[in-house]
């Protein structure tokens, strides 16, 4: 699928400018993976989102201020559900005898109503934004969850200087704990985002040849 472009001198190549809100679903769909590498992907993408994409649907947007609230509540919401399942399927004697597959479902349920608001918000940007700043934004994005923290967070915020601080504070503490785990997350999240980064460099490299061609 493709987003519209209706930029002077861009439209001759739409084709080829992804489906913001698809690429941005596809990180926290069902993908193969234990639900450990679940909850990393899922946790990661929140942070990156929240950091990267956030900020500019703040800016760039009329209703930008109220899209990206309503993003950071269900952001809450799935974290939350993301700390609560960690808990269960890693043994936290405080979690004992709740049912995992009931958590496991407030998940998926969470992520549902996060990713609708998100996919409206992503769509509504792609019209705002031409296919130069699209790049650069998933280009950022990717770059942002290389670093972002790999578990849920439900009471941090990501926004602003003293967001930065916790991103990274909480990062650096999920690597340890994931390291003391043996968990795998972070190379998980750098495959992923290697392959991508790989396919916007391609697409940007299609941009910037298109003023030459025209």
């Amino acid at each position: 699928m493709t987003v519209a472009v209706h930029h002077t001198g861009l439209s001759a190549i739409a084709d080829t400018v992804p489906n913001v809100a698809a690429h941005f679903a596809q990180v926290t769909s069902t993908a193969p993976g234990t639900e450990i590498a679940q909850i990393g992907r899922r946790a990661v993408h929140l942070g990156a989102f929240e950091r990267v994409v956030l900020p500019i649907a703040e800016t760039r947007l009329d209703d930008g201020a109220a899209r990206a609230r309503e993003l950071r509540r269900h952001g809450r919401e799935l974290s939350t559900a993301l700390h609560w399942l960690d808990r269960t399927v890693t043994g936290d004697v405080r979690f004992a005898g709740r049912p995992t597959d009931q958590i496991s479902a407030y998940v998926e349920t969470a992520t549902a109503r996060y990713l609708q608001a998100e996919q409206a918000l992503m769509s509504a940007l792609a019209g705002v934004l031409d296919g130069h700043e699209i790049v650069e934004l998933i280009r950022s994005y990717h770059r942002a969850s290389l670093m972002a923290p790999t578990r849920g967070h439900p009471r941090l915020s990501y926004r602003g200087r003293r967001g930065w601080l916790m991103f990274k504070l909480a990062a650096f503490i999920d690597d340890v704990r994931d390291g003391t785990d043996n968990r795998a997350v972070r190379a998980d999240v750098w495959s992923s985002a290697d392959k991508a980064m790989h396919d916007v460099v391609a697409l940007s490299c299609q941009w910037r040849a298109l003023p030459a061609a025209a």
